[in-house]
């Protein structure tokens, strides 16, 4: 048994989440009449940050506080983004 967290992810994010203040303000700059997905996909990118998204975080907290020891994979979204295959097995 494991959980799955999306790296890149302001919410699950296991190892990188995103830094929603600069994401905002980076977004509040883009003309939303043209906007792309690459140029998203950029902000995500310059927005990355070390750390765990506020889901994870929170439900890490929860099973410490109930001494439960269960593993943690990410999920690459900026691999993901560029093309790359995941390289989570979820099934043996």
């Amino acid at each position: 048994m494991g959980i799955v967290g999306i790296d890149g992810s302001p919410s699950c994010g296991v190892g990188k989440t995103l830094a929603l203040e600069k994401s905002f303000d980076l977004t509040a700059r883009m003309n939303i009449a043209s906007v792309t997905v690459d140029e998203m996909n950029a902000i995500i990118q310059q927005c990355l940050v070390d750390g765990n998204g506020f889901f994870t975080a929170s439900l890490q907290a929860e099973l410490k506080r109930k001494q439960r020891d269960v593993p943690y994979v990410a999920h690459n979204l900026m691999e993901e983004i560029g093309g790359k295959p995941s390289r989570i097995a979820l099934f043996g």
